[in-house]
């Protein structure tokens, strides 16, 4: 890839590297210089761009220089327009005479020769002005060049803001809508929690003394004593019991007083439960507690589903 003039001759390299680097010409002088067709920095850099993209440190340098170069220049065209400035307030004086030619010629007498060098000068001052004023116009060129790229830049600047803010806006309002959907779901799968913990916990559970069999995973566990191995385990205690019997104690398999009085408390709960009218279940793994169930609560219980532990049964 090359740059090309506008013979469609393409321009070495190494030409522009020495025109840019070694002999610090401006954007301009090297368009006409070169007589390329760009008519601006920008549109020059972005082919020239190109042509170095494999060494993207050289044309960095080319690119600094030629910056520079310019900004030389228009220093180099500001203190020129300044020395014209003074000049052309210096010849006002003598145009003005330029225009009264004719009577100097008659009030003093000036020769044909004196007239024409009063032109010659009138002639020179004009074309150096004439210069002057393309130069003040180039400078014109560039900075309105420059201002337009400026211009471009703070409005790509300001549409990429807009465009910033837009998005921001519209990824509050998706936080917000996702937002309250969560919390939706989380109110909703709180109730459902809830409703399940309340029908696992609406099956009633009796647990007789030294239960070892299998436990429920939910529901409501109670016992007339402490059982080993179930939490939350509710021991209610009843007012009232049933009468011992020392023949009862004997025909249930009890030869153990205590351990017959604290089974008569458990059969005591059941009776409280059946009277009641609830639903329950009773586990329960001592066939003696279970004989004593049978003689005591037999065909009324039934509300009731026994479990009785078969590993313990008789």
């Amino acid at each position: 890839m090359a740059i090309f003039n506008q013979h469609g001759k393409a321009v070495a390299n190494g030409v522009l590297v020495s025109d840019i680097i070694h002999d610090h010409l401006s954007s301009q002088e090297l368009f006409v210089k070169r007589k390329l067709s760009f008519s601006t920095r920008e549109e020059f850099l972005e082919q020239l761009q190109k042509v170095f993209s494999p060494n993207t440190k050289i044309y960095s340098e080319l690119k600094n220089a030629l910056k520079e170069n310019d900004m030389e220049a228009e220093k180099k065209m500001r203190r020129k327009a300044k020395a014209s400035k003074k000049a052309v307030i210096q010849h006002v004086v003598e145009p003005v005479k330029v225009a009264q030619v004719d009577s100097l010629v008659e009030e003093k007498g000036y020769s044909l020769e004196e007239l024409k060098g009063e032109r010659n000068t009138i002639v020179s001052g004009l074309s150096s002005e004439q210069q002057e004023l393309a130069e003040a116009t180039s400078i014109l060129e560039i900075r309105k060049e420059t201002l337009k790229e400026v211009q471009k830049v703070f409005d790509d600047a300001k549409k990429a803001l807009e465009d910033a803010n837009s998005e921001v806006s519209s990824a509050e309002k998706a936080v917000e809508a996702s937002n309250a959907k969560l919390k939706d779901f989380q109110s909703r799968l709180a109730e459902v929690d809830r409703k399940i913990e309340m029908e696992e916990n609406k099956s009633i559970y009796l647990v007789a003394p030294g239960y070892t069999g299998e436990v429920p995973e939910h529901g409501t566990f109670i016992s007339s004593v402490d059982v080993k191995g179930i939490a939350n385990l509710k021991v209610e205690t009843l007012g009232t019991e049933i009468e011992p019997n020392f023949l009862d104690m004997i025909n249930a398999g009890f030869d153990s007083a205590q351990e017959y009085a604290r089974a008569l408390k458990f059969v005591t709960l059941i009776e409280y439960y059946l009277c009641n009218d609830m639903q329950y279940n009773v586990l329960v793994s001592d066939s003696k507690i279970q004989k004593l169930i049978s003689e005591h609560i037999g065909g009324q219980n039934q509300h009731s589903n026994i479990m009785l532990d078969e590993m313990d049964t008789v």
